[in-house]
């Protein structure tokens, strides 16, 4: 009976490893950052103007595309 309270322990504490380093890598995959970096870190303000850019971009060739098309 000992031995299956350790294995449940340990199968225990391997799930909860890998809970935390899915939750780790998952939050920083969906912020398109770096596997490894902090997923608590906010972006800076270089990162941020530079997406605002490709956004701003993106939205301005849509939009002459959808006006030239009509």
């Amino acid at each position: 009976m000992e031995t299956f309270i350790r294995k449940l322990k340990k199968y225990g504490l391997v799930i909860l490893v890998a809970f935390i380093v899915g939750w780790w890598f998952g939050v920083n995959f969906a912020n398109n950052r770096p596997l490894w970096s902090n997923p608590f870190a906010g972006a800076n303000l270089a990162g941020k103007a530079k997406q605002a850019g490709e956004n701003l971009v993106d939205d301005t060739k849509k939009a002459l595309r959808k006006s030239l098309d009509d």
